[in-house]
């Protein structure tokens, strides 16, 4: 299971992130826009020794896997700066475009780690935007699928193996538990789409359209 409440998570860690524009505003439905908010998250990213792994811009969210040497306080400083620069940058004259906060799952085995990438990736052909995922120009998915460099993009796992060796050595983790289990996911990462079923209730592009997740596991925290 992804494990959740980053603020008590210290050292190098691979996080999940969704981000949300207040009331689903389409204010990145703008391909100038998105271009924008791209260059920023390449811009944070560096500043805040934050490791990019995947990344898709939507039209009123953003997702993110990334890594940060620091854990939950680290992703939490770059996620700040992220927000703060696309407000003042981009949105001078409009207040808190932003839902407050913002929703994170740490990644400790490599099925889920492989899962959340898939899920990042699809979110433009879910919401119908395009027809498959390397069409989408404001993601990780060519990077990841057709191995086109981007920005300061890596496929780095290091951290994602780090969490779950600690996890691994928490008691109740047992031999047979999933967090020792990668099998052939990469395999099937790039040759099958994850199925994904819809919350009711979400616009198409909705992260809460989540994949291995029900709403009552899902939770925002500072």
């Amino acid at each position: 299971m992804p494990t959740r409440y980053r603020s008590g998570i210290a050292g190098p860690t691979t996080f999940f992130l969704t981000t949300m524009l207040r009331e689903w505003r389409k204010l990145f439905e703008s391909p100038r826009v998105r271009d924008e908010v791209e260059d920023i998250l390449f811009h944070t990213s560096a500043t805040t020794s934050t490791a990019l792994i995947a990344y898709c811009i939507m039209l009123d969210h953003v997702h993110l896997i990334a890594g940060h040497g620091e854990g939950g306080p680290g992703i939490s400083r770059m996620m700040q700066q992220f927000k703060s620069l696309v407000s003042h940058k981009l949105f001078p004259d409009l207040h808190g475009i932003w839902v407050p906060r913002f929703d994170d799952v740490v990644l400790t085995t490599e099925s889920i780690f492989l899962t959340k990438i898939n899920y990042v990736h699809e979110n433009p052909v879910r919401a119908g935007l395009v027809v498959e995922a390397t069409l989408w120009k404001w993601s990780s998915a060519r990077f990841w699928l057709q191995d086109e460099e981007k920005g300061p993009l890596t496929k780095s796992r290091e951290w994602t193996h780090r969490a779950a060796a600690r996890q691994a050595r928490a008691p109740g983790v047992h031999a047979d538990s999933p967090l020792r289990n990668s099998g052939n996911d990469r395999r099937n990462y790039i040759t099958h789409s994850v199925s994904q079923a819809p919350s009711p209730g979400a616009p198409a592009d909705s992260p809460m359209r989540d994949s291995g997740e029900t709403q009552r596991d899902r939770r925002t925290h500072d």
